[in-house]
């Protein structure tokens, strides 16, 4: 799905408002992935003690940037090799767009409706297009 002009202005709305409790939305999401998927929890772990922001940092700058895209097409690229480099593959993305939705889901509680969740998931997929450029750059530098 397209990022249109009415769905860039739910994500912002929704950002501002989830803002706030980044830090429970972080706290679910690494929970949910942990049982979920231990190697991608793991390495994302590994990720930000090694660029030495927390995650609700990065959470933070991701969500302020939507959905314009090109503006963190580079970290984003970076963040795609860096997962591949510590074996999560794009094949997890999915996975870990779901564990994402859900802990935002909690968060948001009666606010979180059909709507935001298809905006989320769509400006998610975006991202993980852009990181797995990230991650076969990756592959291609190592072969």
């Amino acid at each position: 799905m397209a990022i249109t002009q009415d769905r860039s202005d739910r994500l912002s709305a929704s950002f501002a408002l989830f803002e706030p409790r980044l830090d429970a939305v972080v706290a679910g999401f690494t929970d949910r992935l942990a049982a979920a998927a231990p190697d991608a929890d793991v390495a994302i772990a590994e990720m930000l003690d090694e660029h030495g922001e927390g995650f609700a940092a990065v959470v933070g700058r991701l969500g302020k940037s939507m959905p314009d895209f090109g503006s963190i097409a580079e970290p984003l690229r970076s963040l795609g090799a860096g997962f591949a480099a510590r074996g999560v593959a794009p094949d997890r993305y999915p996975l870990i767009r779901e564990v994402w939705l859900a802990a935002m889901g909690d968060v948001a509680d009666y606010a979180w409706t059909d709507r935001l969740e298809s905006d989320w998931s769509a400006a998610l997929d975006a991202m993980g297009t852009i990181m797995a450029e990230g991650a076969g750059s990756a592959r291609t530098r190592a072969a």
